[in-house]
């Protein structure tokens, strides 16, 4: 072998190494500049809150306390604030028993609300149907006494007219 082919092999050795050198460098500069880089961005973390006076119809039944009332209606209702002005002076209102609230709005719910068809005499959650606002009176997990106006709930509750 001569120089000339020696210097060629280690001219084309030198071009091909600078060649690799350049391109893991841009490799290494387009990944730190132009893919997202990691930030040092601060996530607020948000404490979560179990509202427990919340339940769903399947599990209505059977919450830990021996007594409490369940008030059902549905969220989307025109009459909403008025169920929810009711809530509110529920325990304002000298009664002792816990108070739960279904949405039947929520998916979960939705096919228990037939307000032509209202059934609260079913021993099965299943078969019971609801009206647009209905106070239920459990105890022990047995559906006592029901209330579905306004006017019926203000007077159990005794609550006073506005």
């Amino acid at each position: 072998m001569n120089y000339n082919d020696e210097d060629k092999a280690i001219r084309n050795f030198i071009i091909i190494f600078l060649i690799v050198i350049v391109v893991a460098v841009g490799v290494f500069f387009f990944t730190k500049y132009v893919v997202n880089k990691e930030t040092n961005t601060t996530e607020e973390v948000k404490e979560v809150e179990i509202d427990n006076s919340v339940a769903i119809v399947g599990t209505m039944l059977s919450k830990a306390d021996k007594e409490y009332y369940v008030i059902l209606y549905r969220s989307e209702d025109d009459n909403a604030y008025k169920y929810d002005s009711l809530k509110s002076k529920y325990p304002a209102s000298g009664n002792s028993y816990p108070l739960y609230s279904v949405d039947l709005s929520n998916a979960l719910n939705k096919k228990y609300y037939d307000k032509d068809n209202v059934n609260l005499k079913s021993d099965n959650v299943n078969d019971l149907r609801f009206g647009d606002i209905t106070v239920l009176k459990v105890e022990t997990g047995k559906i006592t006494k029901s209330y579905d106006s306004v006017e019926k709930i203000k007077k159990v509750w005794n609550i006073e007219e506005d």
